[in-house]
């Protein structure tokens, strides 16, 4: 068989505005340069960065590279004329901040990436409760430097702020500081962290839904011992909650979305993922889930689109080191979206290729060829395969498309089976 061939390059996304067909500007924040001699108020500082990350990743009208790259960047030893050119950035955002009991001082720049010259600046000296008015002034004389007199119907800030009590905002605070180390004793911290926060605030939705999200990190990562069964009444629980106090928080839609692609109801999914896409359309999180979502239910081009986004402008996700895992959904979405050359050319750069990404690059690779003998980089690979693995993703591609399963099917049973066993 062959898949119809689609001519796609690996290279940048033009992203445009779905209003009027111009380009995106492209935006990066780079992480706040922290003033304080201590470190007890990185969680603060921390925290006022990542909230306005969010805040602009829920303008339509630009793309946002994700925290976690500009954080690489930050903490790696890169120029930033690479760094701008990797990202093909318009623009770029630099800070600092700085705590003192209940004030917090912010100072901004945005720079023209084109021109090199700094287009706004300001300096925000503010109570603590202030914070949410600064994140939204912030936002706003950004945007407006940007994009001109536009009507920022997203920016309400009354139905995202995710709760009127300082306490819990910081007991949220420390707790999403705590679960961004992916270590096992800060997982614990941040569990504790997320419960004094809603302690604090019944109604904080945000907290909820952050624990459900650090109880699941700690279940994928081995940090908390529960089988899936035990653990799946509890997590639910979280977001039935979170829901119950805020049915429109993107990061409760983002959850209930990848627990209904864990059970195999991808519609469900694919719902939830969209409300969270509407919520917020930059976060690369969101993008890799309602891409998968739209592709498990046939709305492959869409996806595929969206899960190179994710790629692009996230390559190394949170938690990872390296970019293995975006790369494996992006071979995953071009497989699907009959993306062949592409699909091949990204399934190739992968350090470390799973057993799944295995079998959807042969099926790649048999669409150019009736043999493997052409792709040395995969018959190494595939000689080296779990054979249960493999067929356990080929039998579960039946809950997506039957077709598709056939066509894996007939690669595996003539392509790749033979290689494992005369491995």
């Amino acid at each position: 068989f062959r898949f119809e061939l689609v001519r796609s390059k690996y290279k940048k996304n033009e992203v445009l505005d779905e209003t009027n067909g111009t380009k995106k500007p492209i935006l990066c924040v780079l992480p706040f340069k922290n003033m304080n001699a201590n470190e007890d108020s990185t969680f603060l500082i921390d925290g006022i960065y990542e909230d306005i990350i969010t805040e602009l990743s829920m303008v339509r009208q630009i793309s946002v590279v994700s925290r976690q790259s500009s954080v690489n960047f930050t903490e790696g030893t890169e120029d930033l004329d690479n760094f701008i050119e990797q990202f093909n950035l318009d623009y770029l955002i630099q800070g600092s901040a700085r705590s003192s009991g209940n004030r917090v001082r912010v100072t901004l720049s945005l720079l023209d990436t084109q021109t090199n010259e700094v287009v706004w600046s300001k300096k925000f000296d503010r109570e603590t409760s202030d914070i949410f008015e600064v994140q939204d002034e912030i936002v706003r004389s950004v945007m407006f430097k940007i994009l001109g007199e536009i009507e920022l119907v997203s920016l309400n800030r009354a139905k995202r702020k995710p709760t009127e009590n300082m306490s819990s905002y910081e007991y949220l605070l420390r707790g999403k500081e705590m679960h961004h180390k992916f270590e096992a004793a800060a997982n614990a911290d941040a569990l504790k962290f997320f419960d004094r926060a809603i302690e604090s605030d019944s109604e904080n939705a945000q907290a909820y839904a952050w624990k459900a999200c650090t109880y699941g990190q700690g279940l994928a990562r081995g940090f908390i011992k529960e089988s899936f069964d035990d653990a799946i009444p509890k997590f639910t629980a979280l977001l039935e909650k979170a829901m119950l106090a805020d049915p429109n928080d993107y990061e409760v839609h983002r959850l209930l979305s990848g627990y209904y692609d864990l059970t195999g109801k991808f519609k469900l999914s694919e719902q939830h993922a969209k409300k969270a896409f509407d919520a917020v359309p930059n976060d690369p999180r969101i993008l890799q889930q309602y891409g998968e979502a739209l592709l498990k239910t046939k709305q492959t081009k869409k996806g595929c689109d969206l899960t190179l986004l994710a790629l692009e402008y996230d390559p190394v996700p949170q938690g990872q080191s390296n970019s293995d895992k975006r790369k494996a959904d992006a071979v995953f979405a071009c497989f699907m979206d009959d993306r062949i050359e592409l699909g091949l050319k990204i399934a190739e750069e992968i350090e470390v290729r799973n057993d799944q990404t295995l079998i959807f690059a042969a099926g790649l690779a048999a669409a150019t060829s009736q043999s493997l003998v052409d792709f040395d980089w995969l018959l190494s690979d595939i000689k080296a395969a779990d054979k249960s693995a493999i067929e356990t993703t080929i039998d579960k591609m039946g809950k997506i498309d039957i077709v598709i399963q056939n066509k894996l099917r007939e690669v595996y049973t003539e392509m790749v089976k033979p290689l494992m066993a005369a491995a």
